[in-house]
């Protein structure tokens, strides 16, 4: 609408009216805003009149909604798809099924009658020396609650105790059993808390309630060692984890009756007791994770060693998985003078993280004599100042021709070590990281150029090099098979030499990359070229800036065949700024006062 003023030239300028102008202005700008007024009273009314028809739409369309038709089967099986599925359950309102059962009637009453939503659970004990006693007993039976409601199926819970907190000079020994003060802490919000029965707590006395239905138990923190159980007390149990930081004294392995549950099949030990002292069944044992445990305020009890793990892997025949963080020292050997081999034909995953003790490099160790033909998965990784001549990675798997998953860590080799480890992996490798754990431009690595060229050398087969004397006596022969392949009706005797590693789908180098950005890209071209199964994806993390862009020549595979590139070089520091300097100077106090002294 078209609005007449006398001032319509002057708009959008930086005129400045006059007084008398202005008066003339606000005059002129009565009567628009009077009907901008008038606008905004009816554009109220409207959006209340708008927003009772939206509640009114939403409600009749709720009903419509197709969840309401949904079988209460159904629904149960959509409930036990929201559990998550990387840990157990939490008891939060915030996430399944607790979640679940804050929606309506009908979800609560389908969630309440499905004891497979409550089969799995994580528990956490409130501190018991700092927490008050109205959160300890909602957290008790809320715990009692929702153990109730799994009926009588298998439980998979995972039970987590915090130490109390230090008081003056107080020690973790001061708590028997590692299980800590539970309600005589010296006053405070947890000294009205009730007294368990001796050497556990009132949650673990709960858990315990239910010990025939375990079926897969964790227990981390400062847990009760040992757990007053017997064999036939846990029938289901088939997986137990302990990882506890906190166990004192010495207790006699007949007290450890739970580790010879008669099912069980998969065992994580990462406390302070030696597992070989332990009445553990390793023939049954499928899946076996050992780490010792290492704390400023207790001694480590006990070591992992070559000669320990060739001791327990000896007996389990049924191995499937394997994790041992293990202490290696120099001079470790075999005492027999030709100890057999140890077969584990079922083992297809293998994870050794080191600890090196005075290691200077050496040709034997107990480990070698490990065979291991099913290998699918094998991770070597470890913690060392200066680069060894390890073969032990090489002797691990050169037996395993399944290998198709390998995670190394290149300061455990030396150049002649590492070459040989890339020979022996079997063509099945299709991903392959290496990585240095330690950093910066004076440390050494084994990863260079050569090793992208090692990578990408065909492998020349004895037929082939016979052949090749042979090219210029047979060049008539050649061309007929030429002819025959360019028909379709044969094919050539001459084919290009695969490369190593041809099904290698993803590599990764993880600061262990003393190469160039142009060997890189030499190293991917073939691969995504002319590899039979063409690599997928690379990752690699240097420890410089970038030299060139490799990213465009490589467009096309990114776009056409989704290969995944990800690389991370150090960013380039500016060398000026405007700020610079401010928040230093800004942070220091002058000697002779602040500025409000100098200038108020």
């Amino acid at each position: 609408m078209a609005f007449p003023s006398i001032f319509t030239d002057k708009l959008g300028t930086n005129y400045a009216p006059n007084d008398q102008e202005s008066s003339q202005i606000r005059d002129l700008l009565l009567v628009p805003s009077a009907k901008i007024a008038q606008i905004d009273l009816e554009i109220a009314a409207l959006s209340v009149r708008r927003s009772e028809l939206a509640r009114l739409v939403a409600a009749h369309t709720a009903l419509l909604s197709p969840i309401r038709r949904l079988p209460p089967d159904v629904l149960r099986e959509i409930f036990l798809w929201c559990l998550p599925t990387s840990h157990h359950p939490t008891m939060s309102v915030r996430h399944a099924p607790l979640l679940l059962g804050r929606v309506c009637g009908l979800w609560r009453e389908v969630a309440l009658a499905t004891p497979r939503l409550w089969a799995r659970v994580h528990i956490v004990e409130p501190r018991m020396d700092t927490a008050s006693q109205r959160l300890v007993d909602g957290c008790l039976q809320l715990t009692e609650m929702w153990l109730a409601r799994s009926g009588v199926l298998p439980l998979e819970i995972s039970f987590h105790r915090s130490p109390p907190r230090p008081r003056g000079p107080a020690i973790l020994s001061q708590f028997p059993g590692g299980g800590g003060v539970v309600g005589g802490g010296g006053g405070g919000a947890g000294s009205a808390v009730k007294e368990p029965s001796a050497g556990c707590s009132v949650f673990m006395d709960t858990v315990l309630g239910v010990k025939t239905r375990w079926k897969n138990l964790v227990l981390s923190g400062c847990t009760q060692s040992p757990l007053p159980v017997s064999a036939c007390d846990v029938p289901r149990l088939e997986s137990l984890e302990i990882a506890e930081f906190c166990v004192t004294g010495e207790q006699p392995a007949a007290s450890h009756a739970v580790f010879s549950a008669p099912n069980l099949r998969k065992l994580t030990l990462a406390t302070r007791l030696d597992p070989t002292t332990l009445p553990i069944p390793w023939a049954q044992l499928t899946s076996l994770h050992l780490a010792p445990i290492y704390s400023q305020n207790l001694e480590q009890a006990w070591s992992l060693s070559s000669s320990m793990v060739i001791y327990i892997l000896s007996m389990m025949f049924n191995l499937r998985e394997c994790t041992l963080q293990m202490t290696l020292e120099n001079g470790e050997m075999d005492t027999e003078e030709s100890p057999p081999p140890v077969h584990l034909p079922l083992l297809r995953s293998l994870k050794l993280t080191l600890s090196l003790r005075g290691m200077t490099g050496r040709n034997t160790d107990p480990l070698t004599r490990l065979v291991l033909p099913g290998l699918t998965t094998f991770v070597f990784l470890g913690y060392t100042l200066n680069v060894l001549s390890f073969p032990l990675a090489t002797s691990l798997i050169s037996k395993s021709t399944k290998l198709s998953d390998v995670e190394i860590e290149t300061m455990l080799f030396d150049r002649s070590s590492l070459t040989e480890f890339l020979e022996i992996l079997p063509p099945t490798t299709k991903r392959l990281c290496m990585r240095q754990s330690v950093l910066g431009r004076g440390a050494p690595s084994s990863v260079d150029g050569d090793v992208l060229r090692l990578l990408s050398t065909p492998v020349l087969s004895p037929e082939d090099s016979s052949d090749e004397g042979d090219d210029d006596d047979d060049d008539d022969d050649d061309e007929a098979d030429d002819d025959d392949d360019a028909d379709g009706r044969g094919q050539s005797s001459h084919s290009v030499p695969p490369i190593p590693l041809p099904y290698l789908e993803s590599i990764e180098f993880l600061h262990a990359c003393d190469f160039s950005d142009d060997e890189l890209l030499q190293f991917i071209l073939p691969r995504v070229r002319n590899a039979p199964c063409a690599l997928r994806r690379v990752n690699v993390v240097f420890f410089r800036l970038q030299e060139v862009d490799i990213m465009e020549p490589l467009r096309e595979y990114v776009d056409g065949l989704g290969l995944k590139m990800k690389l991370d070089y150090i960013k380039q520091q500016s060398g000026w700024h405007p700020k610079q300097g401010l928040q230093q100077m800004g942070s220091r106090r002058p000697w002779y006062g602040t500025a409000v002294d100098l200038f108020d």
